[in-house]
């Protein structure tokens, strides 16, 4: 039982390495969709949103 968990375990996190290249990457810091910059800020007319730069108003 132990041996098909390991297995399981082992496949589902392939599945997940194989999945994630073929997202788009996330912007650049300090700009739109990107990591805030260092200093919590964002490029002009973008606001820092839970470490994400986004537009002012934008629904989460």
């Amino acid at each position: 039982m132990k041996l098909k968990l390991g297995w399981l375990a082992v496949a589902f996190a392939l599945g997940l390495l194989a999945c994630g290249g073929q997202e788009p990457e996330m912007g650049s810091r300090g700009t739109y969709g990107g990591p805030c910059l260092a200093d919590g800020t964002c490029d002009q007319g973008l606001e820092c949103v839970y470490h994400v730069c986004k537009e002012p108003g934008e629904d989460d």
